[in-house]
Order: structure tokens, then C-alpha cells, then sequence
């Protein structure tokens, strides 16, 4: 795998424990802002690295949802998540590439939860499918 895609992914897994970090918090010291900037560029940045380690194409900018249905179109186990939780407020911040705008509150501290529960399934999708472990990325 290319050091660019594997830097990608490293990058991409930080961004996912740091939002894990954020979420370990008095629920009334979570900063939202941050958990939902960190997890759609978790989110991006896996789905990115899979599809530049399969050598797809991807026209840009990609929107979440542009990355997610190429994924879909490598693996089937992509299809079985639950994206719903990807969307960061009613305006769909995340499907339309632009996320949580400034510091406010577009999420329940459970929706986090699940939006975070989301990234690390396709990270676990993406590790199986890359054949890849956590200490390939140290």
C-alpha cells in the first residue's frame, strides 16, 4: 500500500479517537462542534483510503455520500450500515460536504454516540478489506 494512502488512513483513525476521547467527557463538557468535524473527516478520510488502495477513481470534491456509494460498489458490506447516522443536521451537513458550521449543537451527545459507532464499523470494514491491522498503521 502506498505511504500516501496508508497516511490517510493513520490520519483517519486519529481523528476517530480523538472524537472517542471528546465523547469520554461529561456529556455537558463535550465540545459537539469538534466530535462532528472529527468524525466526518474520520468518515471521509477511511472511505478515501479504501477506495485510493482499490485504485478508484474519484472525481472531486466527493461528497460523504459520493464516497460511500464507490465503497458500496467495491464491498457489499458497505451496503449494510446504517448511514443515517453519518448526517450531522437536518440539512444533511455531512451528505452535502460541508459539516457542523462553527461551534454550535446539530446532534444529541446519543447521536454522536451512534455517529462515532458508525466510523468505527467502516473502519472495521476497511481494515478487513484492506487486510490490515491497527499495528500496520503504528
Amino acid at each position: 500500500m502506498e505511504d500516501e494512502t496508508l497516511k490517510m488512513l493513520r490520519n483517519s483513525v486519529q481523528k476517530l479517537e480523538d472524537a472517542k476521547e471528546e465523547l469520554l467527557r461529561p456529556e455537558e463538557d463535550v465540545v459537539a462542534w469538534s466530535v462532528c468535524t472529527r468524525v466526518k473527516q474520520s468518515l471521509n478520510g477511511m472511505l478515501r483510503s479504501f477506495l485510493m488502495f482499490r485504485e478508484v477513481p474519484v472525481e472531486e470534491p466527493a461528497s460523504f455520500s459520493t464516497l460511500y456509494e464507490l465503497c458500496k460498489g467495491q464491498s457489499p458490506h458497505f451496503g449494510l450500515l446504517n448511514i443515517s447516522h453519518a448526517v450531522c443536521n437536518p440539512q444533511n451537513a455531512i451528505a452535502s460536504n460541508e459539516g457542523c458550521q462553527g461551534p454550535t449543537h446539530c446532534m444529541t451527545f446519543e447521536e454522536y454516540s451512534r455517529k462515532v459507532a458508525l466510523a468505527e464499523s467502516v473502519m472495521g470494514i476497511v481494515f478487513s478489506e484492506l487486510e490490515l491491522s491497527a499495528g500496520d498503521l503504528a
